[in-house]
């Protein structure tokens, strides 16, 4: 990574880049981390689980995703898809609560994948954006550790009906957005 060579204005941000890439200022450089660092945290999590998972897969998914930011392609997809494969060919047993945190890896891979292709990489986004998806995105982690709540207990519970129990729990997670929702709120 070398530093811009563009000539600098005062009070301007310093960008860096990287390769034959476009320039990245700090909002950038942290989606493209977040984007090659959260398969690794997916794959840890994997490992942590009792999983076993290749080790040559600790470093083919972020170099595979290292040209996500030049491309704009579908890679960050069928990366993910690739790693929830492996997950379920290598994670022994049915439950287990590692699987909360790589579903956040998998959230996080998704939003910045999103994000960098969808703005500039040389955007500083406004804090109260940032914080918009902050808030969000806590949203979808804690209602995906409720659901995974529910899904520990019926597990560990023979309750009677556990499918409809797990229905009914995917449909109030899937209509609390429209059920929570505030007129001229976020």
């Amino acid at each position: 990574m070398s530093a811009s060579t563009a000539p600098r204005r005062a009070g301007s941000v310093r960008l860096a880049r990287l390769g034959r890439s476009s320039e990245y200022a700090g909002h950038g450089l942290v989606l493209a981390a977040l984007v090659v660092l959260a398969p690794v945290g997916l794959l840890l999590c994997g490992i942590a689980a009792g999983g076993s998972l290749p080790w040559w897969t600790l470093l083919l998914a972020p170099l595979l995703l290292l040209v996500v930011p030049r491309t704009g392609t579908l890679l960050p997809g069928g990366v993910a898809a690739l790693l929830v494969a492996l997950w379920v060919v290598t994670v022994p047993g049915p439950v287990t609560w590692w699987a909360l945190p790589a579903a956040a890896c998998l959230l996080l891979l998704h939003l910045a994948a999103a994000a960098l292709a969808s703005t500039p990489t040389t955007l500083t986004w406004p804090a109260a954006s940032v914080r918009r998806w902050g808030r969000r995105t806590g949203a979808v982690v804690g209602a995906t550790a409720v659901v995974a709540a529910a899904v520990d207990l019926v597990h560990r519970v023979a309750v009677p009906g556990s499918v409809a129990v797990g229905a009914l729990a995917l449909v109030v997670v899937a209509a609390w957005p429209w059920v929570a929702r505030t007129p001229g709120g976020d």
